[in-house]
């Protein structure tokens, strides 16, 4: 009987100490590997530019709907619609809805390109100029003119190709139908 005890402890030990280590290593493979990138990140990159030109992490869209905007400050219909944007886009952070847009310019510079965020108030995120992604993303989404806001929702799907229309019927109420 007092074997039987002793063997049974034993095991009991064997097992727990298995446990443990099985354990252990499932711990040790999370944390190794690498984390899947999100929507986000697979489009815009790692970090994007914010009007003052400072390098901001692209987790900061996670949880939010995007607009992507393609745009530039020589395009007269640019000039006309980005005002309405613009105030639809304050409107949104005032209310604070979950919402970011995402410029890729379509500028000839780096330079045009901040300047015109700055003179027409876009205070949101860019891609920065030197990106490849812009151009990419024009492919992706089949942009044959400027201006073109596509919103993504939070996964990154397309829940709106017009959305340049949206904006410039509904003002920020568009955010309700997406």
């Amino acid at each position: 009987m007092m074997r039987k005890v002793v063997w049974c402890g034993v095991m009991l030990g064997v097992f727990l100490a298995t446990q443990r280590y099985v354990f252990a290593q499932d711990e040790a493979a999370k944390q190794a590997a690498p984390e899947e990138p999100s929507a986000f990140e697979e489009l815009f990159g790692e970090t994007l530019i914010n009007a003052r030109g400072e390098q901001v992490s692209v987790d900061t869209l996670n949880g939010k709907k995007v607009g992507i905007y393609f745009s530039a400050h020589w395009c007269p219909p640019c000039r006309m619609f980005t005002p309405k944007l613009v105030s639809a886009y304050n409107e949104l952070k005032a209310a604070d809805k979950p919402f970011e847009i995402v410029f890729s310019s379509g500028d000839r510079s780096s330079k045009e390109m901040m300047d015109y965020m700055e003179s027409a108030g876009m205070s949101w995120l860019a891609l920065p100029y030197e990106s490849d992604r812009r151009d990419g993303l024009s492919r992706k989404y089949g942009v044959r003119g400027i201006p073109t806001l596509i919103i993504l929702g939070e996964d990154g799907t397309v829940i709106a190709r017009d959305a340049r229309m949206d904006v410039h019927t509904h003002g920020a109420d568009a955010y309700n139908k997406w």
